[in-house]
């Protein structure tokens, strides 16, 4: 494929993405990894290439630079690389992004998370050190899309919090953003 070509069916794939592509999404649009690499930049978003590599199998157009869920947006596509956003809301054992790294893409609480914590219903594994993966089956409404994102949704990202026991003063913190900005209720959060 021509590199403007690529580019075109990058950019067109990208836009429920911000800008982040996977290899494996790359290769469902015809693009092998040659011209992967040849558009890939050594350096950062601001580099002169056309596409940075964020992680391992997820790279940036320069419009992910304005993201401010970056990080947290690549790791979430890297759980599951094949599948794009779209595709990933009615499948079951897609992994969400859960507990701090929810917390902080709906914006309650003022934690900030040292690894991206994902749930999915089936057992996974991953090299990347900044990447934990739980297990544990969620139900329909245990999940929410944020800014693009499949993450828990409020309750569940509080109960996440509490069993993992987040002191008290950040958990508190969560709460209180959670009913002030209205994304859950004191009954859902009792449950």
């Amino acid at each position: 494929m021509r590199t403007v070509d690529a580019l075109r069916a990058l950019e067109t794939a990208t836009a429920a993405q911000r800008g982040l592509i996977t290899s494996a999404q790359a290769a469902r649009l015809d693009i092998d990894r040659t011209t992967l690499s040849r558009l890939t930049a050594a350096g950062d978003l601001t580099a002169a290439g056309d596409l940075t590599a964020v992680r391992r199998g997820v790279h940036a157009l320069p419009s992910a630079a304005t993201d401010p869920h970056l990080e947290a947006r690549a790791a979430w596509l890297a759980g599951a690389p094949a599948l794009f956003a779209d595709e990933r809301a009615g499948s079951a054992d897609t992994p969400v992004l859960s507990h701090d790294s929810a917390a902080r893409i709906h914006g309650i609480g003022d934690l900030i998370p040292h690894r991206h914590t994902l749930t999915t219903a089936t057992r996974k594994q991953t090299r990347h050190a900044d990447v934990r993966y739980v297990r544990r089956p969620l139900a329909d409404d245990d999940v929410a899309t944020v800014d693009g994102i499949t993450v828990t949704g409020a309750a569940r990202t509080v109960g996440d919090l509490a069993a993992a026991r987040t002191d008290g003063g950040h958990l508190a913190g969560a709460v209180r953003d959670a009913l002030a900005r209205s994304l859950t209720n004191t009954d859902a959060l009792a449950a």
